[in-house]
């Protein structure tokens, strides 16, 4: 009799699950010139905020030494430029505060700096925005982690999947709102010899939080009035401004 032949074991399947990795995020992109502000806080030092989009601010909240990498690299480039101005000194960049969504990161940040430095440093900042060594940095900084739950493939499946139970939120009530006491003369008055300040009081806009948490908002707004300015004066003087 022949001897019976042993079948081979049929290979397990594997119980363990193996973590998918996580799609890269696209190139973070920024508008330096209008998406770019810095102003002078006060004698000692000045602020900034930066709008960078496709820049997922999660990322950056949850995880501050992303913050800290992209501040050091904007400072690298700032005092690289400064020190060819001839200006010695440390100017380190503070980032204090992100907001923002899966779009986009707004980063707020400080620089301590004397009153004598202000025009330059904020000059040299704005330049150094534009480097390539810089949005590069942030977009290293935007790829999310392995096990990240934000990364853009996990978008991506969650929107093409209907989840049972869900219920679809309302679209937001769209506002009127209406400027109160245009024609007010005490609203508009001489601060001194090459200033005027004003004061727009806008009625059933419950707004205050969104333009003060968002200074592209404020930055719109301007650009419209200042707009709207220019044409005035053209239309009725055939005259041209460039005032802000």
């Amino acid at each position: 009799m022949s001897q019976k032949e042993t079948a081979a074991p049929k290979p397990t399947k594997a119980s363990g699950k193996t973590l998918k990795p996580s799609k890269p995020s696209k190139p973070s992109t920024v508008d330096c010139d209008k998406d770019h502000t810095v102003t002078a806080k006060d004698d000692k030092n000045v602020q900034g905020v930066l709008v960078v989009k496709s820049c997922h601010a999660s990322r950056f909240a949850r995880k501050p030494s992303r913050c800290n990498h992209v501040g050091d690299k904007l400072g690298a480039l700032l005092k690289s430029r400064l020190d060819k101005a001839g200006i010695k000194g440390q100017y380190p960049v503070n980032i204090v505060k992100t907001a923002g969504d899966k779009t986009q990161t707004e980063f707020h940040y400080t620089i301590p700096c004397d009153k004598s430095q202000h025009q330059t440093v904020i000059q040299s900042l704005k330049d150094s925005c534009k480097e390539k060594d810089f949005i590069d940095t942030v977009t290293a900084e935007n790829q999310p982690d392995e096990d990240d739950s934000s990364s853009e493939s996990d978008e991506e499946t969650q929107r093409k999947t209907t989840t049972v139970g869900y219920t679809k939120k309302p679209p937001a009530t769209k506002r009127t709102v209406q400027v109160k006491n245009c024609d007010d003369d005490d609203n508009v008055r001489s601060e001194d010899d090459q200033t005027i300040t004003g004061k727009i009081v806008v009625q059933d806009c419950p707004c205050e939080k969104r333009f003060k948490n968002n200074a592209t908002r404020l930055a719109a707004l301007s650009a419209t009035l200042d707009k709207q300015l220019r044409a005035y004066y053209q239309k009725l003087y055939n005259t041209n401004i460039n005032y802000k």
